[in-house]
C-alpha cells in the first residue's frame, strides 16, 4: 500500500512523496481489513471490501465498492 508522505526532501513540488506503509510505522493499518470479490460466472459482480474493526469493542463498519459499478441513472 502506498501512502503519501512527507518526509525528508520532497520529490516534487507540491511536497508530497510516496513511500510503502509499514505496520511497524503505522500500526493502525491492522484495524482495516480488506477483501476482494472477482466477478464469477453465476453473474454476481465482483466487489472490494474494506472493514474497519477498532479495538476494545465488536463496532466494525464496513464498506463496499463494486468492481463494475453501473454508469447509467436508472
Amino acid at each position: 500500500m502506498i501512502l503519501k508522505v512527507h518526509r525528508g526532501e520532497p520529490d516534487s513540488s507540491n511536497g508530497l512523496r510516496y513511500e510503502n506503509m509499514h505496520v511497524a510505522y503505522f500500526p493502525d493499518m491492522v484495524l482495516f481489513l480488506t477483501d476482494v470479490t472477482f466477478p464469477n460466472e453465476d453473474g454476481k459482480d465482483g466487489e472490494i471490501s474494506v472493514t474497519y474493526r477498532p479495538p476494545g469493542n465488536g463496532d466494525s463498519r464496513s464498506l463496499t465498492i463494486p468492481l463494475l459499478p453501473r454508469t447509467t441513472n436508472n
